[in-house]
């Protein structure tokens, strides 16, 4: 592995996981709207 393998594997690992946060903060922010009501 070169270190530009190495650096877009980083940056799809990093851009996944902000994906993947951002989904779990929606679904956090839903959940807590349907126990309010």
């Amino acid at each position: 592995m070169t270190k530009n393998d190495n650096l877009s594997v980083f940056s799809h690992l990093a851009q996944s996981l902000t994906a993947t946060d951002y989904v779990s903060v929606r679904l956090t922010k839903i959940m807590l709207n349907l126990k309010k009501r």
